[in-house]
């Protein structure tokens, strides 16, 4: 009880702080306004007047319907309509420090209900664990993230509604690139469906909709090293769900070069992840007006009796044309993944 307490008051702290900061803001404005008149050319701005804020966020409503036939797997708790209502809404927060610093927020709350809801939690009550999680939708948990940031409000057979904070992070940006600390996104590789090369915090391949990733605890940097060439570096600790203490066989620690030659880029990537090495290599230019991507990567298994590890590829290649006035758009993507092979050593 007092842990849940303190990550609520910890929640609303973060909340108070924004708004807080953005009254101060409106205030200061006031203040300089009134005393436009009695300041000279050489006296200088207060710290808090420099700092420049912004704020959005969304709103959304979703409804989905699904009649499941009788033969599903629905039959053992009943068929039928089933319908499910979801509302999230995220509110964002940006705050710049002149232009070497920043710092941003998300805070999200999400609420959904139905009868859908209802028929998938009788389904994981009568399933084995390892199939719960194809048809119970629960919060995005952080047991296995650095900061447990997530909060359930309330719960019931078929509702439930829960809040966290999605983004947390401050980020510099020195000359020689940007370092930035806290609950971030990260993404690498080409794959538009599919992307091997993306380990830190990828989509899911069913997700349709990519407005915002999950976001993942980590220290990221970027250092420029010439025109047009950079190196990545990515540490994301995460915490043993039995132990709750950070654990290198859960954490994640690579880099990635990314350099051109000719009209062709390039990235090279190495990753530590999950307690197994993956090495990983990607492309993308033209063909044409068409535009081709290629990534794979080789995920070494450190304690596989049968195999030395396996490969992963995608390629794409995506086009957009007029016909009768009007704009079309195709994607063409193969994926490949060597895990479920049963190739020997």
């Amino acid at each position: 009880m007092l842990h849940d307490l303190k990550k609520t008051l910890f929640l609303l702290s973060v909340l108070s702080i924004t708004l807080f900061s953005t009254h101060l803001r409106s205030w200061s404005e006031s203040d300089s306004i009134h005393q436009a008149k009695t300041k000279t050319k050489t006296e200088t701005e207060s710290w808090h007047e420099k700092i420049e804020t912004d704020w959005g966020g969304h709103l959304k409503l979703r409804g989905y319907v699904s009649r499941p036939d009788d033969d599903s797997i629905y039959q053992a708790v009943g068929t039928g309509t089933h319908e499910e209502g979801v509302a999230e809404g995220r509110l964002k927060s940006n705050f710049f420090f002149g232009k070497r610093a920043y710092f941003e927020a998300h805070y999200e709350t999400i609420y959904a209900v139905g009868e859908r809801r209802r028929k998938e939690r009788l389904l994981a009550d009568i399933l084995p664990e390892p199939f719960k999680g194809f048809f119970l939708t629960g919060p995005l948990q952080d047991d296995t993230s650095f900061m447990d940031l997530t909060k359930t409000i309330h719960e019931d057979e078929d509702s439930i509604w829960y809040h966290r904070m999605d983004r947390l992070y401050f980020a510099l940006l020195p000359d020689w690139g940007s370092l930035s600390f806290g609950r971030q996104a990260l993404t690498w590789g080409n794959g538009y469906v599919f992307n091997p090369m993306d380990l830190v915090n990828p989509f899911p391949p069913t997700d349709i909709e990519r407005d915002y990733k999950i976001g993942s605890d980590m220290v990221a940097a970027q250092v420029n090293v010439g025109l047009s060439k950079d190196l990545q570096l990515v540490y994301v600790p995460r915490r043993d769900p039995l132990t709750d203490d950070v654990s290198w066989d859960q954490s994640t620690l690579g880099g990635k070069l990314h350099f051109p030659f000719g009209t062709t880029e390039f990235d090279l990537m190495a990753v530590w992840d999950y307690g197994e090495p993956v090495l990983g290599v990607g492309s993308r230019g033209y063909l044409g007006s068409a535009a081709w991507r290629f990534d794979a990567t080789w995920t070494f298994l450190e304690d596989n009796p049968t195999r030395d590890g396996f490969l992963s590829l995608v390629t794409n290649l995506d086009y957009s044309w007029v016909w009768w006035g009007r704009n079309f758009y195709g994607l063409l993507e193969f994926y490949y993944n060597g895990l479920g092979g049963t190739r020997g050593r």
